[in-house]
């Protein structure tokens, strides 16, 4: 007789499914305000005294208000910075799904920019925990474990001291991808195929250079599932479904992803090597505790990472290992099963699984680890015999860890599959995290010992045009940790399980030590208060009477700001200034690239007329306004040619109040040349280009776009060459790569005297009015010719 399930059974039955996902959620989200505090209670109105929080804030708000303008996927990837790359959005980390969590807290409930930016973060923070929930209730952990190790992957000292860094607090969508993908090699079904494709494009769209990474992983957890289970190659579902999943993964490609791309193959968003240098980890970082005290001499350099796992993680993973290399010593000294028939190139082979692999592979990595400290005790320097060592070490390393994961024995669990193919994975990453050297020492400038790490170079040189867009490499060290907290939370349900039957085995035991394993490791996972707890207040520049008069009037502009080049000033700038159609000349992406480079060194050394020149090149036009709050050597200067600058000389106040000064800049002298900037995307928009010259009557003059020449015009009776020229002509590949495009006028014969000078410049769309690229964000599509100088309501 079938019964009839009611709409109520129906609910709690769902109900009490999510509860233990929503209950760890809520623990997480506790537990990061109580180790974080009192962050919490600045979340309204300041920031953590950092340069990253303002850049990631402005981040999230422009694109949560694009989402409000109706560009869900942020499809054009421009923002309001003309450099650096006008995509900036696209740096490292999209963030797509926190820009739609937050255009919601933006668009309904009207929350402020800052506040909005931290709810963001902690919420997205806290939900790696139900996630990680997740995946160890499909390793068949117990609900205790599986909970107390949830919690433990979100607040590791790592996750911890990333609170500045926004977007590292986000890799929720790791656990994820590896729980979709034991699922899909246990059932080989077209579904899980599809949810893995999806969770790893969840993560790309989050942090791509996780994603990145985490591709790196998969061929190991993949060989050790082939190597327990041949006949997952027999299966015609196997493949079916991995069609499924490709395709539904190449289909998710174009959302965001491929205009990425497209930018990483013109190398705006490359790093150079020596970032790379600076931001990796040593090997002591993995075992020693960070900002608190020191257990024994060797000390782990820490930037604004930890990649120390806590005593409690460390001891119970440990225990994992030790439980697992005993479990493998009671398997037969060899094990004769031939492979399946019908398992492909494999089935030529007969596996035997000696009982010594596991030995020698764990006692190779720890000889390893012992030759690293007794380097570091002899304060020895790197030769070639000590750099051979080094890299025979790391070759027996990789033969041991490929054997150990190729020859499983018979009847493994899922869980012992998983946790040896992520468990050889993580030693590949914790080597790649080391970066292009080995360091010992407290920090880089106190080293004990360095040598070149052949391994991760090689690795780097093979896969390049990937990971050099990547400059910490030391993330990698998100995937040993979280292999860490996996083998530690299977350690405690190991631990778990043996209580059962003991005399002092009660139901709510586990519960107790699951807890206490918790609290144990929260105790080192305390911020130091040197590092966290300094605050910033939100800069209310846009207030200003001089800035709210040229946002009210919001002429097409370029601003550059005075002084310049500090990332500190440059991120609060962004957060508090960029909020309208305003280009901003250097603002900081993470990094200065080339040009902006060029105008913050010119202004820095006091080279006022290069300075002039490189401002008066831009478009649309530029604006300077001078920041009386900080500090500033305006005063004049000798250039390298020898002459007296003076930097007023070709400011043009307009407007100020009791902090700005608005400038204009006064026309360039005439000269044999003269060039015009500007980004890619407004020329396509904007692709008629309009143009007058004046030099001496009858002067030929030329026409560039990036060394190619565009057109010739030959002045008249009265001295003036006017151009009108199609930009919607020009090729795909003759606009420059990196979004600068450098538009040249010069005089074409070279032994003639005349000089010139534009007079009028501008690119407008064929409708003569300027098209802004970041329209979307703003609501419109359309602007006024930028022509119209700038005029506001109080002039000095």
């Amino acid at each position: 007789m079938n019964c009839v399930v009611s709409p109520f059974a129906r609910l709690c039955r769902t109900a009490s499914r999510i509860a233990p996902y929503l209950g760890v959620f809520v623990c997480a989200v506790l537990l990061i305000i109580a180790l974080t505090w009192p962050w919490c209670l600045h979340w309204q109105n300041e920031f953590l005294a950092h340069w990253d929080p303002p850049f990631h804030a402005w981040k999230l708000e422009f694109m949560a208000r694009r989402i409000l303008a109706g560009d869900l996927f942020n499809r054009s990837g421009n923002t309001n910075l003309l450099y650096p790359h006008s995509g900036a959005l696209y740096f490292e980390a999209l963030q797509w799904p926190q820009a739609v969590f937050a255009a919601l807290l933006l668009g309904i409930f009207h929350l402020s920019p800052t506040l909005t930016y931290h709810l963001t973060l902690v919420l997205f923070w806290a939900f790696s925990a139900p996630c990680t929930l997740f995946l160890l209730r499909q390793l068949r952990c117990r609900k205790e474990a599986a909970f107390a190790g949830a919690v433990l992957f979100c607040i590791l000292p790592y996750r911890i001291s990333y609170m500045v860094e926004f977007q590292m607090e986000l890799p929720y969508a790791i656990p994820l991808v590896y729980a979709f993908l034991v699922r899909f090699f246990h059932t080989c079904r077209k579904r899980d195929a599809i949810l893995l494709a999806l969770s790893w494009w969840l993560l790309a769209v989050t942090e791509l250079y996780e994603a990145v990474f985490i591709l790196l992983t998969l061929p190991f957890l993949a060989i050790a599932f082939f190597a327990t289970d041949p006949k997952i190659l027999a299966k015609r579902t196997f493949y079916t479904a991995g069609v499924w999943g490709i395709v539904a993964g190449l289909a998710s490609l174009p959302v965001m992803l491929l205009p990425y791309l497209a930018q990483s193959d013109s190398g705006a968003v490359a790093r150079p090597l020596k970032e790379v240098f600076m931001h990796s980890a040593q090997p002591f970082s993995y075992v020693l505790p960070w900002g608190r005290f020191f257990l024994w001499k060797p000390t782990a350099y820490s930037d604004e990472f930890s990649l120390y796992p806590t005593l409690v993680v460390l001891a119970l993973s440990l225990y994992a290992l030790f439980h697992w290399y005993s479990s493998r010593k009671k398997q037969p000294v060899t094990d004769n099963r031939p492979l399946q028939a019908n398992a492909g190139v494999l089935s030529k082979l007969r596996m035997t699984v000696p009982r010594r692999i596991p030995g020698i592979a764990v006692g190779t990595g720890f000889a390893f680890i012992a030759f690293l400290i007794l380097l570091q005790c002899r304060a020895e320097r790197c030769t070639p015999a000590i750099q051979f060592l080094i890299n025979a070490f790391l070759i027996l390393i990789a033969i041991c860890l490929l054997l150990v994961i190729l020859f499983a024995p018979p009847r493994e669990s899922t869980r012992s599959v998983f946790l040896r193919g992520l468990g050889a994975a993580a030693v590949f990453c914790t080597v790649l995290s080391w970066g292009p050297d080995i360091c010992l020492g407290a920090s880089r400038r106190t080293l004990f010992f360095q040598a070149d790490n052949s391994f991760f170079l090689s690795v780097y040189k093979v896969l390049f045009p990937v990971l050099s867009h990547f400059r910490v490499m030391s993330r990698f060290g998100v995937i040993v940790l979280f292999f860490l907290v996996c083998a530690a939370t299977c350690a405690l349900d190991i631990l778990l399980q043996r209580m059962t039957g003991k005399r002092f085995s009660k139901p709510w035991m586990a519960g107790v030590i699951s807890a206490l394993a918790i609290a144990l490791c929260a105790v080192e996972c305390i911020p130091p208060s040197s590092k966290v707890h300094s605050f910033l207040a939100v800069d209310e520049a846009r207030k200003s009477p001089a800035m709210n008069r040229l946002f009210e009037n919001h002429p097409i502009r370029t601003l550059a700001a005075l002084p310049m080049g500090n990332r500190n000033m440059e991120g609060m700038r962004m957060f508090s200034l960029l909020k309208g159609d305003f280009p901003y000349v250097y603002a900081w992406g993470g990094y200065f690239p080339e040009f902006s480079q060029e105008i913050v060194h010119a202004s820095g050394k006091g080279f006022w007329n290069l300075l002039h020149e490189q401002l008066s090149s831009l478009y649309p036009p530029c604006l300077v306004f001078r920041d009386r709050r900080y500090a500033f050597d305006d005063s004049p200067r000798t250039g390298p040619d020898g002459r007296r600058e003076d930097l007023y000389s070709f400011l043009v106040p307009v407007d100020n109040d009791s902090r700005f000064t608005l400038y204009e800049i006064s026309p360039l002298p005439p000269a044999k040349q003269e060039i015009r900037r500007f980004r890619t995307d407004v020329g396509q928009q904007n692709s008629v280009l309009c143009s007058t010259v004046k030099t001496s009557p009858g002067i030929s003059v030329r026409l560039s776009l990036n060394e190619t020449i565009l057109a010739h015009a030959i002045a008249d009776a009265s001295g003036i060459a006017c151009f009108r020229y199609d930009l919607s002509k020009i090729p795909a590949k003759q606009w420059s790569a990196n979004g600068n495009n450098r538009l040249q006028f010069e005089i074409e014969d070279d032994a003639s005297e005349a000089l010139l000078s534009v007079t009028r410049f501008s690119l407008l769309g064929q409708d003569g009015s300027y098209h802004d690229p970041c329209a979307p964000y703003t609501g419109g599509t359309t602007r006024f010719s930028p022509e119209t100088p700038y005029r506001p309501n109080q002039t000095l």
